[in-house]
């Protein structure tokens, strides 16, 4: 019971992460409600409960994203995984980054209706990314390094192997972590000898 949990708590945690651009162009995009003194000092007194709600949700899914690169790095591999034909990454991380789309043409128009339409959206997001293992589907560990990568055999790996050096071991053993159903983190640091 506590692994599903655990299972379930990194799946979530993902999710968030795998928003982080997101969260950061919207800070930006509303910087203008906060970029001085006055308008800090506006947002507190009167209170401005919907601004300070949603810049306070940003930094708090900012925090979980920086958290969850800190533990993707801090994972340990316990197992050894055979790898064969390897593929690029095709364009999946792109098309779930035009998710971004629609919240950036609504932030600001902070009504009730938008923001409970914005929820809503994301809650199914988020459920479909949970429910059908899409982990791998994260902008940000590309940012530091991690690339996905598919076999003919439909693993996922997660990486931060370069590609000619991951696609050298074909048919080798590799040392990883399984992260979901068919999904493998494998780190360059525990694969050196290889």
């Amino acid at each position: 019971m506590m692994n599903q949990i655990n299972y379930l708590h990194m799946r979530i945690t993902m999710f968030i992460s795998s928003y982080f651009p997101l969260y950061v162009m919207l800070l930006i995009q509303n910087s203008n409600n906060y970029n001085t003194i006055d308008k800090i000092i506006g947002l507190i007194y009167p209170v401005n409960y919907k601004m300070i709600l949603f810049i306070g949700v940003l930094l708090f899914f900012i925090l979980i994203s920086f958290i969850s690169i800190i533990d993707i790095k801090r994972t340990k591999g316990n197992e050894y995984y055979s790898i064969n034909k390897i593929h690029r990454p095709d364009d999946t991380v792109i098309s779930y980054m035009m998710t971004y789309i629609i919240p950036l043409l609504t932030t600001n128009d902070l009504s009730n209706q938008t923001i409970l339409i914005n929820i809503f959206l994301f809650s199914l997001i988020g459920y479909m990314y949970i429910r059908l293992n899409l982990i791998y589907l994260n902008p940000l560990w590309s940012v530091f390094g991690y690339i996905m990568y598919k076999t003919d055999t439909d693993m996922i790996l997660i990486t931060d192997i370069p590609y000619f050096r991951i696609k050298s071991l074909n048919n080798s053993r590799v040392k990883g972590r399984l992260l979901g159903s068919n999904i493998y983190l494998i780190q360059k640091r525990e694969n050196e000898t290889i």
